[in-house]
């Protein structure tokens, strides 16, 4: 993973990053391939913001693109707790992740989106050194950051003061969608 002296900026490559999310389970980014793929950095504090922004505009592109394959990585600043307490705070993150993914298939199941019938992966990732945060060109997530990626490249950068932000996210996802969605 390269470091990156500023942030990503639509047109700037996404890096390759290797991860190993909450359930264990390894893997990398460039699995993607010329896929959507929307990258999320937040902390314990912003993560609430973003998810209050964000919900809303995600539910009404699932509704519209059902079948999109896309991908989501939400990355967990802890850069700040000392790496040993891994074995206290990855458990806590995947209740609170769990229950965030519960939430989640609750809300379109009420809009009658069947979520195991999604083309869309979720996975989270703690971010214990801020290498993720720093291939980003990040310094921290006390603000959440938001990139939005169509194959390699990335095509917009969201963050709190964005104006307009769910509406924001909604159209380029589904600007993206008309070119790849299979109708």
């Amino acid at each position: 993973m390269s470091v990156r002296k500023s942030k990503l900026q639509a047109g700037d490559p996404v890096p390759v990053v290797q991860f190993k999310d909450l359930d264990g389970n390894k893997g990398t980014n460039s699995d993607v391939g010329d896929g959507i793929a929307v990258y999320s950095f937040a902390d314990r504090k912003s993560s609430k913001k973003l998810m209050d922004l964000m919900e809303s505009a995600q539910m009404k592109f699932i509704k519209k693109h059902p079948k999109l394959k896309i991908t989501y990585f939400s990355f967990a600043d802890l850069s700040a707790a000392p790496a040993r307490l891994s074995h206290l705070v990855n458990p806590i993150l995947k209740k609170v992740n769990d229950y965030a993914m519960k939430k989640m298939r609750k809300s379109y199941e009420a809009q009658g989106i069947d979520f195991r019938s999604l083309q869309t992966k979720f996975y989270m990732i703690p971010d214990w050194t801020g290498d993720f945060l720093r291939a980003f060109g990040l310094k921290d997530a006390k603000d959440f950051q938001t990139f939005i990626a169509a194959g390699d490249k990335i095509v917009a950068v969201l963050d709190p003061s964005t104006p307009g932000i769910g509406e924001k996210f909604f159209q380029v996802l589904d600007g993206l969608a008309r070119e790849k969605d299979p109708k």
